[in-house]
């Protein structure tokens, strides 16, 4: 399906589009496909910067090489999904789902990830500078090489994450955390 298609659809009120491949993916910035059903579809080095994606079902997606700058994925479903390479810079993931996703080596600097579910995350190499994660669930997740200069880590949970010491002195705040040794930071 060609990716005007999908969004004339989207217009016309249909929401479910689970493991359709997606074609024509430039000019997607801006779109609104808040809610819709995207499970398991195929979007890899799509252009949806800005666009609307809050409360989208979209576990399993490939999203590889994506670029989602400002993008809404507030309480989005992202399960399980392929964001490695992805632009997320200034997104906001605020209650979103994303256990199990794979973010290795994106760019979330100044993204919202307040109240987000990151258990069992790959988030390897990647740069959380300035990123909010007030409250954020990191248990498990593998943060090897994360940069996290200016993040504010405000009583996120680090049970048994996979980071280092130097990497977690780089964040603005730890206050209240549980750290990855499940004991909570003064």
């Amino acid at each position: 399906m060609q990716a005007r298609e999908l969004i004339r659809r989207y217009q016309l009120g249909e929401r479910e589009f689970s493991a359709v491949r997606i074609r024509g993916l430039f000019g997607m910035g801006k779109a609104d496909l808040s809610d819709a059903d995207l499970c398991g579809c195929v979007l890899g080095s799509a252009d949806l910067t800005e666009a609307n994606l809050r409360g989208a079902k979209l576990r399993r997606v490939t999203l590889a090489g994506a670029d989602l700058r400002t993008a809404d994925l507030k309480r989005a479903d992202l399960q399980g999904a392929d964001l490695r390479l992805a632009c997320l810079k200034d997104a906001d993931l605020c209650e979103a789902d994303l256990r199990g996703v794979n973010l290795r080596m994106s760019n979330m600097c100044g993204a919202h990830l307040n109240h987000v579910d990151l258990r069992n995350a790959d988030l390897e190499h990647t740069c959380l500078k300035g990123a909010m994660l007030f409250k954020a669930d990191l248990r498990q997740a593998s943060m090897i090489d994360v940069e996290l200069c200016g993040a504010d880590l405000t009583e996120a949970n680090l049970k048994g994450a996979v980071v280092q010491t130097q990497q977690l002195a780089q964040a603005s705040s730890l206050s209240g955390a549980v750290m990855p040794d499940g004991t909570r930071h003064q």
